[in-house]
């Protein structure tokens, strides 16, 4: 028969070693509370930036300005914003995010946030294009009878952009947003494309004549 002394010993063992476990695992939960409490509440992990426009398109010779969009918890510290300009030879940014495009070319424009002591808390980029924008719609002429319909269409697709098809005599000519020309009556009109970036005034424009026979 198994000795009832020694079972009582080991029964009272396994009770003050899990006694004991269980008292530190508490100690180490309620140390972990503190430490979390005590994190400064504008840690990289808790402060983001979201740079606006992004991606930024403009001509050679253009001003873009970015803005900078802060999240961050409450917190008395001002964040300060620096800009930086991956190649200063297609495009340079001032200390306000007003960026000067000098040359053709890609590419990124970053923000970081910068406390008071010099930290950097959060960083974002953006992509820049710097172009020597144009358009040429195709055919070059356009020769129609009445009733008859033809889809011009333009060179060079830029990204971000929106074309607006417009006929100078639409009792003539008519364009839709596709750029579907129909013809009306007899005549002859201009009909022209404006590529217009949607996230700025920048716009390029072409335009070809419309015979209507």
């Amino acid at each position: 028969m198994p000795n009832l002394n020694i079972m009582k010993i080991a029964r009272l063992k396994t009770f003050y070693y899990s006694k004991y476990f269980s008292f530190f695992i508490i100690i180490f939960l309620i140390l972990g509370i503190i430490s979390c409490k005590n994190l400064p509440t504008n840690s990289v992990f808790s402060t983001f930036i979201t740079i606006k426009p992004n991606p930024a398109f403009g001509n050679i010779g253009q001003m873009i300005t970015f803005t900078v969009q802060v999240t961050q918890p409450e917190t008395n510290e001002s964040i300060r914003i620096i800009w930086h300009s991956q190649n200063d030879t297609i495009a340079s940014i001032d200390s306000g995010g007003v960026c000067e495009l000098k040359e053709p070319g890609r590419i990124l424009i970053s923000a970081a946030a910068e406390l008071s002591d010099g930290r950097v808390v959060a960083q974002d980029t953006a992509l820049l294009y710097s172009e020597n924008m144009y358009i040429e719609i195709y055919p070059r002429e356009l020769h129609l009878h009445p009733n008859d319909t033809y889809q011009l269409y333009q060179l060079n697709d830029y990204p971000g952009t929106k074309t607006i098809w417009i006929s100078s005599n639409t009792s003539i000519v008519t364009v839709d947003s596709l750029g579907f020309v129909k013809a009306l009556d007899l005549g002859s009109a201009f009909n022209a494309a404006i590529v217009k970036y949607t996230s700025s005034n920048i716009s390029c424009r072409d335009s070809i004549k419309v015979y209507v026979e």
